[in-house]
């Protein structure tokens, strides 16, 4: 059993950020935990896949060259320290790169009660990733919560976190998730 998560809130996570780290490459797939691939497909479902036109979304790079992502029409970059965020219309979405702890993706993958929390698995440009996506009604405000977890390597993951106010929108996170490429 692993320890529970908590969702936070996009602005909190972005003020605690400050543990964004200089590129590293990816983890090769040897150098990947083999359990993982395998196990989080098995235990965890498959993320839920909402109607959303994508058609008029920008491709966005991120000032660190990291990656890209899709944003739809009318996002502007927030101001941050160690992260990069976005408004979106009803929403806001943000990465930053934070150390790894060691066997939480392992521990969430096998987890028979993760998916109760919101949890589930998708394959992302080739890479495993765990995502988190919820609505919950925090200080912050109600809404969905979404956040992705990508390895990035033996000491760092990648996490993208975002937060849709508008319920009916909230499909927006999880393609703005899957939208994301790891440059090298």
């Amino acid at each position: 059993m692993f320890a529970r998560r908590t969702l936070v809130p996009l602005s909190a996570a972005l003020a605690l950020s400050g543990l964004a780290c200089n590129g590293q490459s990816r983890e090769s797939e040897e150098e990947m935990d083999a359990s993982t691939r395998h196990v989080s497909a098995r235990v965890l479902p498959g993320c839920p896949r909402p109607a959303v036109d994508v058609a008029n979304w920008d491709t966005v790079s991120t000032q660190d060259g990291r990656l890209t992502l899709r944003l739809p029409p009318q996002h502007s970059a927030l101001p941050s320290g160690s992260a990069e965020a976005w408004t979106l219309p009803h929403g806001e979405i943000g990465y930053q790169v934070v150390e790894r702890e060691r066997h939480w993706f392992d521990s969430v993958a096998a987890d028979r009660d993760a998916s109760s929390l919101g949890w589930c698995h998708e394959q992302i440009d080739g890479n495993p990733v765990l995502i988190q996506y919820t609505y919950a009604s925090p200080a912050t405000g109600p809404g969905y919560y979404m956040q992705a977890v990508w390895r990035l390597g033996p000491r760092q993951e990648l996490r993208l976190s975002g937060r849709m106010r508008d319920t009916t929108h909230a499909g927006v996170l999880l393609e703005i998730a899957r939208s994301v490429r790891m440059r090298s």
